[in-house]
C-alpha cells in the first residue's frame, strides 16, 4: 500500500499516479479514505478536475468500470512531477489577485 501519510491530497494523487502509472479518481479515493475516513468522493473528483486544468495530469483512456460508468484514467504530465502546484492546486489555478485583507 502507498504511504500517503502527511501528504496533501494533491501530493497524494501524484504519488498514486506515479506508483500506478495511470489511475482514476475512485481508485484513489478508496485508498485515501483509509487515511482520511471523513473524506468524500466529490472532493477527490474535484481535485482530479483541478489537476487536469492546471495541467498536472492528463486524460489517458477510459475502461469499463464496475458499474455502468467507464473509468477515466489519468497520468502525470511528463516534466510536472516536481511542480509546486501539487501542494496546493486550488491556489495554483486561482491565485490571489490582491493582498489578503488586514483585520
Amino acid at each position: 500500500m502507498l504511504d500517503l501519510q502527511g501528504l496533501s491530497m494533491g501530493e497524494a494523487i501524484k504519488e498514486y499516479l506515479l506508483t500506478m502509472g495511470e489511475g482514476y479518481a475512485y481508485g484513489f479515493w478508496k485508498l485515501w479514505r483509509q487515511l482520511k475516513p471523513r473524506s468524500n468522493y466529490a472532493s477527490v473528483h474535484r481535485y482530479f478536475w483541478l489537476l487536469k486544468e492546471i495541467p498536472l495530469i492528463v486524460y489517458v483512456r477510459s475502461e469499463p468500470g464496475e458499474n455502468r460508468f467507464n473509468r477515466r484514467l489519468y497520468s502525470v504530465v511528463s516534466g510536472m512531477e516536481t511542480s509546486v502546484a501539487w501542494k496546493d492546486p486550488v491556489r495554483a489555478l486561482y491565485p490571489r489577485r490582491r493582498p489578503p485583507y488586514k483585520h
